[in-house]
């Protein structure tokens, strides 16, 4: 296709990252067609690891928030170790901490929960972590609604009966 100088899409570049060819990805950046964060979040949510490192190693592509979501929803312990190491601080970051939580209870990742809730929660003195808070949820979805949901809301529907349990026990639900 490429001597017949057939027009490629750009999309072309998330199914190569699907693929894992790492000889085909690199004729798609011979084409001039760059890989973004959308990528190595794909290259994160199907496990290719050798990938993912080459994004974020040779292209340079840094990993956030929204990665570090992908990872744990796609139970990939060898990215979350690596993004976590990387960006201890998101630890300390009261909304990008909802977010991994929320993540992990989404995700039913019942070992994350767990560290997460009794090592990490009890970090946040001041002001003290609200476990009733809510978070926009784009999980629950009602006409184009999001709803505004408790963590207790989200495991609750998504039938992560242990994380219930967990969130259950605390005597501010």
């Amino acid at each position: 296709l490429i001597l017949q100088k057939v027009s490629i899409p750009k999309s072309i570049r998330e199914e190569a990252i699907y693929g894992g060819n790492a000889e085909i990805i690199h004729i798609i950046e011979d084409m001039n067609i760059t890989f973004d964060m959308n990528c190595l979040s794909i290259s994160i949510e199907s496990r290719n690891n050798a990938i993912y490192e080459y994004l974020k190693n040779s292209i340079g592509l840094k990993c956030g928030v929204d990665q570090l979501r992908t990872s744990i929803r796609s139970f990939n312990l060898f990215v979350l170790i690596d993004i976590i190491n990387e960006n201890p601080d998101l630890f300390k970051n009261l909304d990008s901490f909802i977010e991994i939580l929320i993540a992990s209870c989404h995700s039913g990742f019942l070992l994350m929960f767990k560290f997460l809730y009794n090592k990490i929660v009890p970090l946040f003195l001041n002001p003290k972590f609200d476990i009733n808070f809510k978070y926009l949820n784009d999980v629950f979805y009602w006409k184009n609604f999001f709803l505004n949901e408790t963590a207790l809301f989200i495991a609750s529907n998504l039938y992560k009966f242990e994380i219930v349990k967990i969130l259950l026990s605390n005597k501010d639900v």
